[in-house]
């Protein structure tokens, strides 16, 4: 519990206690069940029940509104939704007839919250949206609120395009205000809501943690209760079925303990989920229970997705018939409240069904209806818009260790030319005394293998080398046996998720095993140049060789991934040139090099090698940096040629967000 909670608590149970009349007390009491709605509902009813009947003795109308709004959000908390419902309709209705608007504007929005919660996700935007509006009319500011419970029925809906639209804006006011810890709560949540929803559950998982961490530290029982079964529902899609169950074992506990019928129902069905997914055969008894409750309830949504997961165990007991029976229920059910996400579940397993049964018709229309809805609740503009919010956090991140990087080496620099000046004062007096005297015995044997300290220094040297080597061995042939394990295509949907995402960590690691080998590197055609000649070399090359531009060039033959490529990178804000072949790329490069200041090259086109590519550019331009990207192994002569000249690998299908970030360390807008 949070000091900060308690204190608040305290407080305002110190003005109950102190209220030197009716009135004041009557409104501490109000205040007192709103300030405790979300850890103690039960409570904070009986205040608002003691704060109605003082009100109500003491003919104090003014407070009465804020008496049934603090029961109606106690009510809801324990899903006692009708008597919710009534409560805040009072509020409403004393609102109203004093003529306050801001306190109509809040009462719509408690009533909106009610239905929402309830899964009447009609009323409840109605309600929403009529809050918004007299908000607007009060005030130049949005609410962050309001616009937070409209985004979250959108989400239910399938609109995941205006949901994103809403939380965007609630993200970015929460941003600039240090508000209150039920404002953090729900953009946290929010975010991770639609995260999920997009797959990308890593980011989810991320969100949904520290809006965890924020109910925890308020004492916002209920909230805690939500979002650790929320989760929970991301740690099933990774496969964490036993920290899954462990969240979900902690959050039927605290709404059982809070009387939320609803949240219990909740966490029954995710469990049942979890079950079913992970084969251990308790997953009918969990669905069976959440139903029961979503009946009670007349939850719609529930026991749409109650009875989802019962067909599907049905299923796989070999009773196609009963499975038919409840999906055909299911998909009234949710055709008729308009739930796209449980729409999306139901017609995929129907045509996976009906095409066992033969009835191809069927399934292939059932089967178009699915792709239909899982387009419109994955749209990829949101996904890039998503990637985009999500990179933002990465690149701050790596632009901090690129500063710090450059400012270590500007450091190492100048420790290298003290160290040369050193060196070069005692190599004189070495010299000078060799004129006059013997060369001692020691002299000798520093001309041979060096001062002590740089026999150290080399000996370190070798030693990194040798391991970046061998890490850089082991990284590749971990990379080719996990590639080909897929290629066999004898692997599970979700054994090759996992597999992809290993293979993605590996491919991150090429390039500091490849920076580690070169900063080490102590090859022969190095040894032999003097300590002056990389500078002289550089004073005598043309200055344009090494400078490079700003554009982005993306060589790239598949049609479809080059327009995502460079959508994406505009949308991020660089500016973009596109080859669609190699000998186009060659052009491209001669004519506009100096513009370019990264290429991201597919390393196999149709007309040649992208490798020859990078070739020919690194002799016009040996600094400019380049991506190479593959979805097959490279041979081992082409893996040595890009370690030695520093071209980071990245592996194809391209994930947007990890390319972005990868280019924004090297190329920084």
């Amino acid at each position: 519990m949070n000091v900060n909670s308690n204190n608040e608590t305290s407080i305002l149970e110190k003005k109950v206690n102190q209220a030197s009349t009716d009135a004041e007390k009557a409104c501490a009491i109000a205040d007192l069940a709103w300030g405790i709605k979300y850890s103690n509902p039960a409570r904070a009813i009986e205040l608002g029940d003691q704060a109605i009947e003082l009100s109500l003795s003491i003919d104090l109308e003014s407070n009465l509104p804020k008496c049934y709004l603090s029961k109606a959000m106690g009510l809801l908390h324990m899903s006692r939704f009708q008597a919710a419902e009534k409560s805040a309709q009072l509020g409403l209705s004393g609102y109203k007839k004093l003529d306050n608007q801001a306190g109509v504007r809040h009462a719509l929005n408690v009533i909106g919250s009610i239905y929402f919660r309830w899964g009447n996700y009609a009323d409840a935007l109605e309600n929403y949206l009529e809050s918004l509006e007299i908000h607007n009319k009060l005030s130049d500011t949005p609410d962050p609120g309001i616009l937070s419970n409209i985004g979250a029925v959108y989400l239910q809906l399938g609109d995941t395009d205006r949901a994103l639209d809403c939380y965007t804006q609630v993200k970015i006011l929460a941003d600039r205000v240090n508000g209150p810890a039920d404002l953090k709560t729900a953009t946290c949540v929010n975010m991770g809501e639609i995260y999920s929803r997009m797959g990308m559950f890593d980011d989810a998982l991320e969100y949904l943690t520290e809006g965890y961490e924020i109910c925890l530290r308020n004492d916002m029982k209920q909230a805690v209760a939500a979002t650790t079964d929320e989760i929970g529902t991301v740690l099933i899609e990774l496969g964490r079925y036993n920290e899954a169950m462990k969240n979900f074992r902690e959050a039927i506990s605290s709404f059982r303990a809070l009387d939320d019928l609803k949240g219990e129902a909740l966490v029954l069905l995710n469990m049942g989920k979890c079950c079913f997914a992970e084969g251990s055969g308790k997953a009918m008894e969990f669905y069976l229970d959440s139903l029961k409750r979503f009946r009670s309830l007349k939850d719609n949504q529930g026991i749409a997705e109650a009875l989802t997961g019962i067909s599907m165990v049905m299923l796989e007991l070999g009773r196609k018939d009963v499975a038919l029976d409840k999906l055909d229920e299911a998909y009234m059910i949710a055709r008729k409240e308009g739930l796209k996400p449980q729409l999306s579940d139901i017609h995929r397993n129907l045509a996976s069904i009906l095409e066992s049964e033969g009835k191809f018709d069927t399934a292939f229309e059932h089967l178009k209806l699915y792709h239909e809805v899982e387009n419109h609740l994955r749209s990829e503009r949101v996904a890039n818009r998503l990637r985009s919010l999500r990179v933002i956090h990465h690149v701050e991140q790596a632009r901090e260790e690129v500063t710090k990087y450059i400012l270590q080496n500007i450091k190492l620099e100048k420790d290298k030319s003290k160290l040369e000046m050193i060196l070069r004062n005692r190599t004189e007096e070495l010299e000078k005394d060799s004129v006059m005297q013997e060369i001692p015995p020691d002299t000798g044997k520093q001309s041979e293998g060096g001062t002590d300290s740089e026999r150290e220094l080399q000996m370190f040297s070798d030693h990194v080398s040798r391991i970046a080597n061998d890490l850089n061995d082991v990284l590749t042939f971990a990379a080719e046996n996990a590639e080909q394990a897929l290629a066999d295509n004898t692997l599970t949907e979700k054994t090759k998720k996992h597999l992809n995402l290993t293979i993605d960590s590996i491919r991150d690691g090429v390039p500091l095993s490849m920076l580690l080998s070169s900063l080490c590197s102590s090859e022969d055609d190095d040894a032999e140049v003097s300590e002056s000649t990389p500078i002289d070399a550089f004073r005598n090359e043309p200055v344009n060789k090494y400078k490079i531009g700003s554009k982005v060039l993306v060589v790239e033959d598949a049609p479809g991934i080059r327009e995502e490529l460079v959508t994406s990178l505009e949308e991020y804000g660089y500016s973009v040139l596109a080859s669609t072949s190699l000998m186009n790329a060659k052009e491209i490069i001669s004519q506009s090099i100096n513009d370019i200041g990264c290429i991201l090259v597919d390393v196999v086109l149709d007309d040649g090698s992208g490798i020859d590519l990078i070739r020919d550019a690194h002799e016009q331009k040996p600094l400019l940096p380049i991506l190479a990207g593959s979805s097959y192994p490279l041979s081992r002569g082409d893996m040595e040629y890009l370690k030695k000249d520093g071209i980071s690998l990245v592996q194809k299908p391209y994930k947007i967000d990890n390319l972005l970030l990868k280019l924004s360390t090297i190329l920084p807008l």
